[in-house]
């Protein structure tokens, strides 16, 4: 029988390296990433209802102490999700709650994970019988980033990013990540690349070597090798506009940090450390400052069933 309630863990990812290749005729910008889930969580209950119209989504949201909280609308990525499958299957209505971890406009795709946690909950609390790749294909008309956090663990991410390939598994480390009270733009970040549309992306031979640097580092399994080669092209350009975040990378590393880094386009900042104590004294300390810290380590899946 197919679950009643069902809970659902939604990971946050950060980029271990994260390169901009070119605009793409369809509007897209080609890139080429290394994304990580990490053990940073929101969490979905999704309850089947047993009065109601077909295809009706309720979606609640209850937040931790030190995440504020979101406007539930109907341009929700939870909702937008529950629709994609509920337009084409005939399902009872449900109620979802979401328990809100993730920061918003944190470079942590948050949203995007909460999408994939929908679209694979749907699935099972309804035997839909779609395979991961079918539920990938359908998270990304959504976004981007929703075909990785299906799959989630480590991956080289190319394309637009939906394109995924299996990385092995990051050594033991612990992340500390800082969000700063302020997101950033997407798309302003994009503006300010300033590519033009072209068919042909050129490979810069320095960024490229910093990824396979990254690769090499995952198959040796040393930690070393991986963090000397992180990148994020967009870090210059928004700490240009942040002066703040430059500060708050200066910090982590100056509490012993292997490498600082913004995720994504920001404004989340991680630091990646080998020691569990260094890790939890430098969140402490960050916690003195900052509203949003957290110390999180890689996690080996995307979304799925919460662990009870």
């Amino acid at each position: 029988m197919s679950p009643d309630i069902l809970r659902v863990e939604s990971p946050a990812k950060i980029n271990l390296y994260l390169d901009i290749l070119g605009k793409r005729q369809d509007g897209f910008h080609e890139v080429e990433m290394v994304m990580q889930s990490i053990s940073l969580c929101d969490r979905l209950t999704f309850i089947r209802q047993s009065q109601g119209n077909n295809n009706n989504i309720e979606l609640l949201m209850k937040s931790s102490d030190c995440i504020d909280q979101l406007p539930v609308r109907g341009d929700n990525l939870i909702i937008k999700a529950a629709r994609l499958l509920m337009n084409d299957f005939r399902l009872p209505p449900i109620k979802v709650i979401l328990e809100k971890n993730i920061p918003t406009e944190a470079g942590l795709a948050g949203g995007s994970s909460n999408a994939a946690a929908t679209l694979w909950a749907i699935n099972h609390m309804f035997q839909l019988g779609l395979t991961e790749q079918e539920l990938s294909d359908i998270g990304a008309r959504l976004g981007s980033d929703i075909p990785f956090c299906l799959f989630g663990g480590t991956k080289l991410a190319k394309g637009r990013g939906e394109i995924l390939h299996p990385l092995p598994s990051l050594p033991n480390c612990y992340f500390v990540l800082v969000k700063p009270n302020f997101g950033v733009s997407t798309g302003k970040v994009y503006q300010e690349l300033g590519f033009k549309t072209d068919t042909e992306y050129g490979e810069n031979h320095q960024t490229k070597s910093r990824v396979n640097g990254i690769i090499s580092g995952l198959e040796k399994g040393t930690l070393t090798g991986i963090v000397e080669n992180m990148y994020n092209k967009m870090e210059e350009i928004v700490f240009k506009w942040h002066r703040d975040m430059q500060i708050i990378s200066q910090q982590i590393e100056q509490l012993g940090a292997l490498k600082v880094l913004m995720s994504g386009s920001g404004s989340t900042i991680f630091g990646v450390f080998d020691n569990y104590d260094t890790a939890k004294y430098a969140k402490k300390q960050l916690e003195r400052e900052f509203k949003y810290v957290f110390l999180s380590i890689p996690r080996d899946m995307g979304v799925g069933k919460e662990n009870n």
